[in-house]
C-alpha cells in the first residue's frame, strides 16, 4: 500500500475516533476501530518516507522514525522541541504551504526546501491534508515528506551536462545529426546545416529516406538503401564506421561524406535513437578520383595486355600439353584399342578447348572492329535448347560433374517456339553461360531456359548453385579480359572473354544481359531478346591411360613427387614416368604437396607446377626449402604461363631447374637425368 493511502487511512481513522466515538452502529464497534488504528499505526511507523502530524500552529504532535532520521535528530523528543516553522529554509515557503493547504484542504508534492539539524538543505516534496473539527475548523496537519534532493541533484547535473553537450555539438567542426527509431531527423547542429546547405527546420522535417535526398556512391550510382548507416545500425544494433557516400545539396552540388553512426538505447534496452557524425571529404575524394583516373588510364592498357597474354599462355599451353604429349604416345607406341580411343578423346578435348580460345579471340576482335555480323532467320528455339541440353549433359560427365542436376525449362510450346533471331549467336551465348556455370559449380544444380516476359520479349536465364560472385565484382565480369577472380592462382580456366562476347552478342540481337548473384549461393545470368515468332507445326566409355617410357632414365628405387593441378597434365606425367620404375606420389594442390613432402622423406625429386589453385607453387617451394635446409631434394618447376621472368623467379624461390608446358618428353628426360 502506498504512502498516500496510508495517510488517508490514518486521517480517516483519527476522524472516526475524534468525532464519532460511541457511534458503533454507524461505523462499527470500538474493537474494529482499534484494530484499524493499530494496523495503520504500524504502517505509520514502518514507512520509509517521513510521516508527520502537527498542530496548525506548527507544533509536532507525532512523527515516525523516518522523519527523525530525515532531519538528523537523535530522537523524536529532540525534534519535538523544534517548531515546524524552523525547519523551512525560507519562511515564505511555510506561509505559501499553510495558505494552500488551508484553501484546498490538501497539498500534493508541494516543493519546498527544508533544513536538517546540521544546516543541510533538503529538497522536499510534501503531501499533506488539513484535519478539521465538527465545525469545519482546521485543528491539525498530517502528511508525508519525500526527500527529493538526489533527484533534483541528478536533474541539475543532467541539465548542466545537456548544456555542455549542446555547446559542444553546436560549436563542433563535425556535422552531427540524430534520428529517432523511425528514421525521422530530430536534431542537426550548425555544421550539419552548413555542410548540406539546409536550414534547421528543413533539415529536421526530413527522414533518412526522404525522396528529396539524392544519395549516391562516388561514381554517381544510387547508394543501396540497405547500406545506409541508419539502416545498418537499426538492423544490427551496433555502431558502424567509415560509411562513405555522396548527397546532393539543394543547389545541385554533390557533397561527399564520411559517416559514423551509433545506436542510443532506452533503459529497457530498446533502440531509441541513432546519432551520426558526418565529415566532408569532398576535396579528398575528388583529388583521389583524379589521381585514380590518371593512374588507371596510364596502367590499364599495359596491365590488361600483360594479364591477357599471361592468361592466354596458360589457357593455350595447358591443352597443348595434353595434345602434344598423347599424340606422341600414339605415334611411338603400339597401344590397345581402348587406350588409343582414350588418348584420342583427350586430344580431341584439348583441341576443342583450343578452338574455343581461338574463336573467342577472333570474335572479340571482330566485335571491336565492327565486323561481326548476325544472320537473322526463323528457327526452333526449343529444338536448339534441347540439343544444347544433350551437349551440356555430356560436358558435365566429361568434367567429372555428373552428380550435378541439369534442368531445362521451355517457356513456349514447340509450335510457338519458332522465333526470328540468329540461332548460332544465341547458342553461343547460352553455351558461354552454361560452361561458365559448369566451371564454377561443384554440386547442386544448373538450370537454364526461357519464358515469355512480355508479348514481344523473351527472358532467358542460366542458374547455378556454384560459388557465386561478390556484389562488388559483378559489374566487371562483363568487361573484356576480366573475371570475378583475377588472381593467377584461381581454380578455374577461361580467357575472360566469354561474358564480354555474350554481352556484345545479346546487344547485337537487340537485348540486354545482367546478373543476380550472391557469394557462396550461386548465380543467375539473365538476358532478354525480342520475340518475333512464326507458328510452325511441330515435328514429331571410361578413359584409360597410356604411357611412353622415358629413354635412358632409370627410376627403380627412386621416388618422385608430382604437384600438378591439371588432371590431363598429371596423367601425362604419370604415363611418362611410371614405366621407368619410379615410385610416384601425386597431388593436385600446393598444401597437399607440402604435406606429402613432410611425410615422405624418401622423396628424391619434386616436379612443381608453378600455378596451383590454392597457393602459388613458388611459395610452396620456399616453404619446402625452409624445412630442407641443405637443398637435398631437387625441385624442377613447370608452368603453363612461361612468361618472361618465370625462370629467374623459379630459381630465386629455390627451384633447381625449370621446364615449360607443353612438356617435351626428351627435355624432361634431360632435366631428370641431371638430378637422379
Amino acid at each position: 500500500m502506498n504512502f498516500k493511502k496510508i495517510l488517508q487511512h490514518i486521517i480517516n481513522g483519527q476522524s472516526q475516533t475524534s468525532s464519532n466515538r460511541g457511534q458503533s452502529q454507524e461505523y462499527g464497534n470500538q474493537s474494529q476501530i482499534r484494530e484499524s488504528e493499530a494496523k495503520y499505526r504500524n504502517f505509520f511507523q514502518t514507512s520509509r518516507d517521513a510521516v508527520f502530524i502537527t498542530t496548525k500552529e506548527g507544533k509536532w504532535i507525532d512523527m515516525n522514525d523516518a522523519t527523525v532520521e530525515l532531519f538528523g535528530y537523535r530522537n523524536k523528543e529532540e525534534l519535538k522541541n523544534i517548531w515546524v516553522q524552523n525547519i523551512y529554509a525560507n519562511p515564505e515557503d511555510r506561509k505559501k504551504h499553510i495558505q494552500k493547504i488551508t484553501e484546498q484542504g490538501f497539498t500534493k508534492d508541494f516543493p519546498v526546501d527544508l533544513v536538517k539539524k546540521d544546516g543541510t538543505i533538503i529538497n522536499s516534496l510534501i503531501t499533506s491534508v488539513a484535519v478539521k473539527d465538527e465545525e469545519g475548523k482546521v485543528i491539525r496537519f498530517q502528511g508525508t515528506i519525500h526527500d527529493d534532493t538526489h533527484r533534483k541533484q541528478m536533474e541539475e547535473t543532467l541539465r548542466e551536462e545537456r548544456n555542455k553537450l549542446k555547446q559542444i555539438t553546436e560549436t563542433s567542426p563535425v556535422a552531427i545529426t540524430m534520428l529517432d527509431k523511425e528514421g525521422n531527423i530530430i536534431f542537426a547542429n550548425k555544421m550539419a546545416e552548413k555542410m548540406l546547405g539546409l536550414s534547421r527546420s528543413n533539415f529536421t522535417s526530413r527522414t533518412y529516406d526522404d525522396p528529396d535526398w539524392r544519395i549516391t556512391d562516388f561514381e554517381g550510382n544510387p547508394f543501396p538503401t540497405e547500406k545506409l548507416p541508419f539502416i545498418r545500425v537499426k538492423q544490427t544494433g551496433k555502431p558502424v564506421y567509415g560509411i562513405e557516400h555522396a548527397i546532393e545539396k539543394p543547389d545541385g552540388a554533390m557533397v561527399y561524406l564520411l559517416i559514423n553512426a551509433a545506436p542510443l538505447f532506452s533503459g529497457s534496452g530498446e533502440l531509441k535513437e541513432v546519432i551520426a557524425t558526418m565529415e566532408n571529404i569532398t576535396e579528398r575524394k575528388q583529388a583521389e578520383k583524379e589521381l585514380q583516373e590518371a593512374k588507371e588510364k596510364a596502367e590499364q592498357s599495359d596491365r590488361l595486355k600483360t594479364a591477357f597474354l599471361a592468361n592466354m599462355s596458360h589457357e593455350i599451353r595447358t591443352p597443348m600439353n595434353g595434345i602434344m604429349g598423347f599424340s606422341k604416345l600414339l605415334r611411338e607406341k603400339e597401344l590397345p584399342r581402348d587406350k588409343q580411343i582414350e588418348y584420342l578423346d583427350i586430344i580431341q578435348s584439348g583441341t576443342r578447348q583450343l578452338l574455343k580460345i581461338i574463336n573467342d579471340i577472333v570474335d572479340i576482335s571482330k566485335i571491336e572492329a565492327g565486323q561481326l555480323k548476325t544472320e537473322m532467320h526463323y528457327f526452333s528455339l526449343n529444338e536448339t535448347l534441347e540439343e544444347l541440353y544433350k551437349i551440356i549433359e555430356n560436358e558435365l560427365e566429361n568434367n567429372g560433374k555428373a552428380q550435378i542436376r541439369l534442368k531445362l525449362y521451355l517457356g513456349l510450346d514447340n509450335e510457338q517456339s519458332h522465333i526470328k533471331s540468329d540461332p548460332a549467336r544465341l547458342r553461343q551465348i547460352m553455351d558461354n553461360l552454361l560452361n561458365n556455370a559448369i566451371k564454377f559449380t561443384e554440386e547442386g544444380s544448373i538450370e537454364f531456359g526461357y519464358e515469355l516476359q512480355t508479348d514481344d520479349t523473351l527472358l532467358f536465364f542460366v542458374k547455378d548453385t556454384g560459388m557465386g560472385i561478390p556484389y562488388e565484382q559483378q559489374e566487371q565480369v562483363f568487361e573484356r579480359f576480366r573475371q570475378a577472380d583475377e588472381s593467377e592462382n584461381r581454380g578455374s580456366e577461361g580467357t575472360g572473354l566469354g561474358l564480354t562476347i555474350s554481352q556484345k552478342l545479346v546487344e547485337m540481337l537487340g537485348g540486354r544481359i545482367w546478373i543476380n548473384s550472391k557469394k557462396g549461393e550461386g548465380s543467375v545470368f539473365y538476358f532478354s531478346l525480342p520475340y518475333e515468332s512464326k507458328r510452325v507445326k511441330a515435328k514429331n566409355g571410361k578413359k584409360n591411360k597410356n604411357k611412353e617410357q622415358l629413354k635412358n632414365v632409370e627410376g627403380a628405387g627412386k621416388t618422385l613427387l608430382i604437384i600438378e593441378d591439371d588432371p590431363t597434365s598429371l596423367e601425362y606425367m604419370k604415363a611418362l614416368l611410371k614405366p621407368s620404375g619410379f615410385n610416384l606420389i601425386a597431388c593436385m594442390t600446393g598444401n597437399e604437396g607440402y604435406k606429402k613432402f613432410m611425410n615422405h622423406p624418401e622423396i628424391d625429386l619434386i616436379l612443381m607446377d608453378v600455378k596451383l589453385p590454392d597457393v602459388d607453387g613458388l611459395e610452396i617451394t620456399r616453404k619446402i626449402r625452409s624445412s630442407d635446409y641443405n637443398g637435398r631434394v631437387p625441385i624442377i618447376a613447370q608452368t603453363a604461363y612461361a612468361m618472361t621472368g618465370d625462370a629467374s623467379e623459379s630459381l630465386e624461390a629455390g627451384c633447381n631447374d625449370y621446364i615449360s608446358k607443353p612438356i617435351d618428353a626428351k627435355n624432361l628426360q634431360e632435366k631428370i637425368n641431371k638430378y637422379i
